[in-house]
């Protein structure tokens, strides 16, 4: 009986031991925990990798970081030497202007000028001895040469202002000449750094195409917000729903009257020229995105005489121009029939529209610093000068960028 108990417990152990040796073939493999990974034969070429590819970004990032950096800084240089030229462009036009109007007052006054001169000729070249060798005109020249000399003073100050005249318009005519040679090295020293600049963008772009996982994502967003909006209002709500955080802001209104084209950006390849005399400098200390006069202000009249949603700057032909404030490129390209603009995200709900562009040096999704070029501006118009439009929105609505600029 002992012996077949013994049996007994024997077989039960077998039953067992195989019983949870088939439930363990036939339940699933329990995953490795990191530890394990780590742990096994495979760390340490896993690490190594991990390691390698570590190393890799970080190079990336700092190569980008610089180039970013250069980027700024060599545009700064280029629109410091387009300001510049600038204004000896505008020193050049006064000094003609002024020699316009002293050579207008010349040729008012040319009749006054001849006989002045005619005059002070005969009393050098006719003394009063000369009567004598005439008789018969003795009294006509005697009483010529009184009335003459009676004249001499008044004669003399006009021809001293006839003479300080002259000595203006040569004065003139040297400091244009300076000027236009100082433009001329100028324009020089322009044209070496923007090759330096355009090299620079060509990188940084190029390697932000490559190293960037989401710039094909970020292309695709803001095509489908371009194809979707009517006008500017919904292309810049389009791609603000993009932003989570922004869609969820109550102060994000979408259900506002729907704006109206802006005619006068869509005809700013037209406007060639402006009344200087109401242009107006950007405050001190205010980055905007092209260096030139303000010709018209937000809230002011445009030049088909409609308010005014943005700026108008009065900047050099094919100036650079960059991004006013840090941000992130939301759109690049053509839009409707506004031409080539950018669209900038910045913090606070704030977007940088700006247009008047014939090229774009920079690529949608891209994380620019203050300063950073984004394009080019247009061709110039009389006095070689090309207009770029800015807007700032916050929250959807068009706010005055010299007044909230400083906000960002």
């Amino acid at each position: 009986m002992l012996r077949n108990g013994i049996s007994a417990f024997f077989f039960f152990c077998f039953l067992s031991y195989g019983c949870i040796a088939y439930g363990q073939e036939r339940s699933a493999p329990v995953p490795l925990s990191k530890k394990d990974i780590l742990q096994g034969t495979s760390a340490p070429a896993e690490s190594a990798n991990l390691k390698e590819l570590s190393q890799k970004l970080k190079i990336i990032e700092r190569d980008m970081g610089s180039i970013q950096s250069e980027s700024g800084v060599k545009a700064r240089e280029v629109q410091l030497l387009e300001a510049e030229i600038q204004n000896l462009n505008q020193d050049i036009i006064n000094i003609e202007e002024q020699q316009e109007e002293i050579i207008k007052i010349m040729e008012d006054n040319r009749e006054e000028l001849s006989s002045i001169i005619v005059s002070l000729y005969k009393m050098k070249s006719l003394p009063s001895e000369s009567m004598f060798l005439n008789p018969e005109s003795a009294e006509n020249t005697a009483i010529s040469i009184t009335a003459l000399k009676a004249m001499a003073p008044k004669l003399s100050l006009r021809l001293e202002k006839l003479q300080s005249q002259m000595n203006d318009l040569k004065l003139l005519k040297t400091q244009k000449s300076k000027l236009k040679t100082e433009r001329s090295s100028r324009l020089e020293e322009l044209s070496k750094a923007r090759r330096v600049l355009e090299n620079t963008l060509a990188r940084r772009n190029s390697e932000y195409q490559k190293t960037s996982q989401n710039y094909q994502q970020a292309k695709a967003d803001s095509e489908k917000a371009a194809a979707a909006a009517n006008n500017l209002k919904e292309l810049v709500q389009n791609l603000a729903a993009k932003n989570q955080e922004l869609e969820a802001d109550n102060d994000f209104e979408r259900d506002e009257k729907p704006e109206p084209e802006n005619k006068a950006l869509q005809n700013l390849a037209a406007k060639k020229d402006y009344d200087r005399s109401k242009a107006k400098e950007a405050p001190a200390g205010l980055l905007l995105p092209a260096q030139g006069l303000i010709t018209v202000g937000y809230g002011e009249t445009d030049h088909i005489g409609a308010k005014s949603q943005g700026v108008y700057i009065a900047a050099r032909e094919n100036a650079i121009v960059v991004t006013p404030s840090e941000g992130t490129v939301k759109y690049a390209g053509e839009f409707k029939n506004y031409g080539q603009m950018v669209i900038v995200e910045h913090e606070k709900n704030y977007y940088s529209l700006i247009a008047g562009l014939t090229k774009i040096d920079t690529v949608v999704g891209q994380n620019l610093s203050v300063g950073e070029p984004l394009g080019q501006s247009g061709q110039g118009g009389d006095n070689n000068e090309s207009f770029v439009y800015y807007e700032l929105r916050k929250n959807g609505r068009p706010v005055d960028p010299l007044k909230n600029l400083k906000n960002l």
